[in-house]
């Protein structure tokens, strides 16, 4: 799979998904930074943490572009729906 592939899958209007991979995105960016900013680590565990900080705020994002292309997308369906039924008399 390439990193396109994955990508797209990532972003992919699917609301379980999109959900998990923010929460995970997000715990992963927010305890490197802690220990980045906690306590005194050595300069290569610095850059390795930092690495890991980057590719959680990634996949984080990524979530976060799912759920929203999910959010909308449902809102528009029921939206779409409520408008095309007839009036209620």
């Amino acid at each position: 799979m390439s990193l396109n592939d994955r990508l797209r899958w990532a972003t992919a209007p699917v609301q379980g998904r999109s959900t998990v991979l923010l929460w995970v995105g997000l715990t992963v960016f927010l305890a490197s930074a802690g220990v980045l900013t906690g306590i005194d680590v050595p300069p290569a565990a610095g850059t390795l943490l930092f690495v890991v900080m980057a590719i959680g705020w990634v996949v984080g994002a990524c979530g976060m572009i799912g759920y929203m292309r999910w959010y909308f997308r449902q809102s528009a369906a029921e939206t779409r729906k409520l408008h095309d039924s007839p009036p209620k008399r």
